[in-house]
């Protein structure tokens, strides 16, 4: 009989039968979303293998139905192109080239030439020929090449040079604002701006450097405030270069004050500078014992026994002045003058007018002879009187004769009771003997009323320690200086000792 063979006993699933397992993946998927994906597969794939059984007629009824039939005809047809010109690119590269290829064909010789003549038509439509502007570096060229840095100009032309600035940034905005520009407005703007007294003798110097700069003239009636003026006043206009295009222009139709104006202006007026003293250093120069003479262009310094500072000043020019009109300040000025024309009863209204008006500026001679001490002084000797002033006129030469060191310590002195309130409360609120330096000075800096610099309370709290060594002392260790007080002294005496030495 056959024997059956004995049952092997399965292998047990160790940890790397599992792993190889894991590796294959499932036979069978599982999850929902993986079924719908073989599904999906098998549709397309349908799909695919019916349209490899369709004719190219059939093919070409759907592109044509789709619409994009000629799009794809131009796409094709520019890979095709595209194709074979690599081709031949690639053709040409491998293949060896003859001589005769080699060698360069003759090339036609150009003749040389120095223009090129262009013919354009011209449109029917008559249009205004613009001169051609000339180019940016000649029209710039005077921004571009200042006086040489080394020729120096005397202080007090340099304060001329500043207010001429100031003056010209002021007239711009006026000019601008098509305001009239009246000296009074300009004083005012200029004197803000530098800082100085703007008079109209500035003004004359301004315009014997610079005559073209600026038109004046004396108007009458101008408003002002609200109203008129009735007094002649000094008016300022700049004159601006013809250069200046009509496409800026203030609402007055006057063209308008650039900021090239401006920079223009002021190059100018520092060479004008430079030339007045150029004509003082020719002179200077002419005076010596040896005559030098020197171009004024190739000047770059001035002469070493030149003195600068003593160039004399800017001679100051004469500016328009206001009409003469004759006013009359009293009765008997109009009576002088007018004494033919008028009739006897207007005469004597006059005169009585006239008469009344000397009574009352004459003064009496008993108030002019009498010189009575001030009621407030009477009753005071007048010894005592003579030792306050004495008092009074040795504390004024004191003070004159003081140096400052003195003043600058009394201030601080006056700023200690302050301080040792203020020290006095944080050694109380820390609770503790000692405290470090640093800390105190930190917390005077934060705490004082008004502030103070941390070098300048490091000085205080010195003075502090020479003034009241009973009550402050300074111990040194490793981490630092720590600051120990006592707090039995009473506060309020301390105070006044530092109090008694700041009046001392």
């Amino acid at each position: 009989l056959p024997t059956t063979p004995l049952a092997i006993s399965p292998l047990p699933e160790t940890p790397e039968v599992v792993r190889q397992q894991m590796k294959k993946g499932p036979s069978v998927p599982t999850s929902d979303k993986v079924h719908a994906a073989m599904d999906k597969l098998k549709e397309l794939s349908k799909e695919g293998r019916s349209l490899e059984k369709m004719s190219k007629a059939d093919v070409k009824d759907k592109l044509q139905k789709c619409g994009k039939l000629e799009d794809l005809k131009a796409q094709l047809l520019q890979l095709n192109e595209a194709k074979k010109q690599i081709k031949k690119i690639k053709e040409s590269k491998t293949r060896p080239k003859p001589e005769a290829a080699q060698a360069k064909p003759d090339v036609p010789a150009l003749d040389k030439f120095e223009a090129l003549e262009v013919q354009v038509k011209q449109s029917d439509k008559s249009e205004p020929v613009s001169e051609p502007k000339a180019p940016a570096y000649e029209r710039f060229h005077h921004l571009a090449t200042p006086a040489p840095p080394s020729l120096s100009l005397p202080y007090k032309y340099r304060l001329v040079e500043d207010m001429f600035k100031s003056m010209d940034t002021a007239v711009s905005m006026l000019h601008n604002r098509s305001e009239i520009c009246t000296f009074s407005k300009l004083k005012s703007a200029v004197q803000e701006m530098t800082k100085r007294n703007f008079e109209q003798k500035n003004v004359g110097q301004i315009k014997t450097v610079y005559p073209e700069a600026y038109t004046f003239r004396q108007e009458k009636g101008l408003p002002a405030f609200g109203g008129k003026c009735h007094d002649y006043q000094l008016t300022v206009e700049p004159n601006l270069s013809n250069e200046s295009e009509k496409k800026f222009s203030t609402k007055s139709g006057r063209p308008s004050f650039t900021a090239k104006d401006i920079l223009e202006r002021k190059t100018t007026f520092h060479n004008k500078l430079i030339s007045v003293v150029k004509s003082h250093h020719k002179k200077f120069l002419s005076s010596l014992s040896r005559p030098l003479s020197v171009p004024d262009d190739k000047i770059t310094r001035w002469h070493p026994k030149f003195s600068l500072d003593e160039v004399p000043d800017i001679p100051v020019d004469s500016l328009p002045e206001p009409p003469f009109v004759k006013k009359y300040q009293s009765a008997k000025d109009v009576l002088q003058d007018n004494r033919a024309k008028l009739p006897d009863r207007v005469k004597k209204a006059l005169n009585s007018v006239a008469k009344e008006n000397t009574v009352k500026e004459s003064p009496s001679p008993v108030e002019s002879a009498s010189t009575k001490p001030a009621a407030q002084l009477q009753g005071v000797p007048q010894s005592l009187l003579e030792k306050i002033r004495a008092k009074e006129a040795k504390k004024q030469e004191m003070s004159m004769m003081r140096d400052p060191s003195e003043d600058k310590r009394t201030l601080m002195i006056r700023r200690l009771p302050e301080m040792m309130r203020i020290l006095r409360t944080h050694f109380v609120t820390e609770k503790k003997p000692a405290l470090p330096m640093q800390n105190i000075i930190q917390k005077l800096a934060d705490s004082y009323k008004t502030t103070i610099r941390f070098d300048d309370v490091e000085t205080h709290m010195k003075l502090l320690l020479d003034f009241v060594p009973e009550w402050l002392t300074v111990v040194e260790i490793k981490k630092g200086k720590y600051v120990k007080m006592d707090r039995n002294i009473e506060l309020g005496t301390l105070q006044e000792k530092v109090l008694n030495m700041a009046k001392s």
